[in-house]
């Protein structure tokens, strides 16, 4: 009787275990995929543009980053060092958690997404979503940005 409950044990575990062990290493390999770093020539390639965007000038990049789960269309993220991300999206990014405002700055109808320690710029240019995350001490820095991509 014991020898049977084992076998059939055996028989459960053996294949849920297998499972686990090949999820796991599933998933290693993908969030490999996932981020990758790239460089400053490699953005209208990873956006499929022929064109690359407008970046600001004299900011200092500490990383260009593809972002690509396989599922929706791949993005870029590039931190800067004045602690600004500015995230090129073709198909539009959403913040439910955050409270939304819409203005024009400059010429470019920007929507504003504020939360508790960071703000969000969203605009679309030259079919391309510009988001940038940043704190009230670098909103000037994105405000001039966004003035001078017009």
């Amino acid at each position: 009787m014991t020898s049977k409950r084992f076998m059939y044990l055996k028989m459960i575990f053996i294949p849920i275990f297998t499972i686990i062990l090949l999820l796991i290493v599933l998933s290693i390999i993908y969030k490999e995929d996932y981020n990758q770093s790239i460089t400053i020539e490699e953005i209208p390639i990873v956006l499929n543009r022929y064109i690359a965007p407008k970046l600001p000038e004299g900011w200092k990049i500490k990383s260009i980053q593809k972002i690509d789960d396989g599922f929706v269309s791949p993005s870029v993220k590039i931190k800067y060092s004045n602690n600004i991300i500015l995230g090129l999206y073709s198909s539009k990014p959403s913040y439910p958690k955050m409270k939304e405002q819409s203005t024009l700055i400059g010429n470019t109808y920007v929507t504003i997404y504020k939360g508790n320690s960071a703000t969000i710029y969203l605009f679309f240019k030259d079919n391309i979503y510009y988001s940038l995350k940043g704190t009230s001490e670098n909103s000037e820095k994105i405000l001039e940005y966004i003035k001078q991509i017009n």
